[in-house]
């Protein structure tokens, strides 16, 4: 997320931390915006689309070999993978 021009800008004035910071903040409520849009955006059913096994072959560890932890936090995204 950019946050100021004077790291390249030529002839752009300096900027405060102060000011930085805001702008951090300004980008990522945008950011956190923009996803929720996006999010709301996905048809509710998309099991006739590719984004439905987007992950099939992105899974390149050996299942076996994947934390228990691991597999429950991502069990969302993954569980059809390892059935």
């Amino acid at each position: 997320m950019v946050t100021d021009y004077d790291c390249w800008y030529e002839g752009h004035d300096d900027v405060t931390v102060e000011q930085v910071i805001k702008v951090i903040h300004d980008n990522s409520a945008n950011a956190q915006r923009v996803l929720t849009g996006a999010v709301k955006a996905l048809p509710k059913d998309n099991s006739s689309t590719p984004v439905a096994s987007a992950l099939q072959y992105a899974i390149m560890t050996d299942k076996k070999m994947i934390p228990a932890a691991t597999r429950d936090k991502l069990a969302i995204f993954l569980d059809k993978y390892f059935a």
